[in-house]
């Protein structure tokens, strides 16, 4: 029984071997592909009169990056990067408009429960609760914008652009777990 055993056991890490190089010569010849795909994705973002410069710039950068994994981590940066000028370049560009001033009488009220369970109702940055005594300060935090959209009826609806990151996270994923096993084996 014990060498039947061992011979499955054999069987399957060579099996496994054998997948897992498959995997990484199959990512390796994919890589450079997928890299120029996210680089062009994000030379498209960009304003028409800064791609040409940009690509030619971005595609000479991920060049000098040594190893797969270090020149798409790279391009997915520069995904980010064109977002980022663009919603600069937006915002260079939006038109002056008039607000109405925020009368100075305006005050922000905090209401929270304490872990203790007492209810805490302030105007202040600091309040200690009455009741255990512990002292909080109330700091403001940036809200992110949501991943997931809400349907009708309330389902959720998984947007395009959400499913294309996605897959460009999967594919680093598998790269890199192919990788590190392809280090580790030898």
């Amino acid at each position: 029984m014990a060498l039947i055993t061992a011979i499955v056991l054999f069987l399957v890490g060579t099996l496994g071997t054998a997948i897992s190089r498959l995997l990484t010569n199959e990512s390796r010849a994919w890589t450079p592909r997928i890299i120029q795909l996210v680089i062009r994705r994000a030379i498209v973002r960009l304003h028409p009169a800064q791609r040409e410069r940009f690509e030619e710039e971005w595609q000479g950068h991920v060049d000098e990056v040594p190893g797969e994994i270090g020149k798409l981590t790279v391009a997915l940066g520069f995904l980010t990067a064109a977002r980022r000028m663009t919603l600069a370049e937006k915002a260079e560009d939006a038109p002056l408009t008039m607000t109405r001033e925020i009368p100075s009488e305006t005050v922000v009220e905090y209401d929270f429960r304490c872990f203790c369970g007492t209810s805490i109702v302030t105007t202040e940055k600091t309040v200690t609760c009455t009741n255990c005594g512990k002292t909080f300060g109330i700091r403001r935090v940036r809200k992110h914008r949501p991943r997931w959209n809400i349907g009708p009826q309330g389902q959720s609806v998984l947007q395009l652009r959400d499913l294309k990151k996605l897959a460009i996270y999967a594919t680093v994923g598998v790269l890199l777990l192919c990788w590190l096993y392809e280090l580790a084996c030898g």
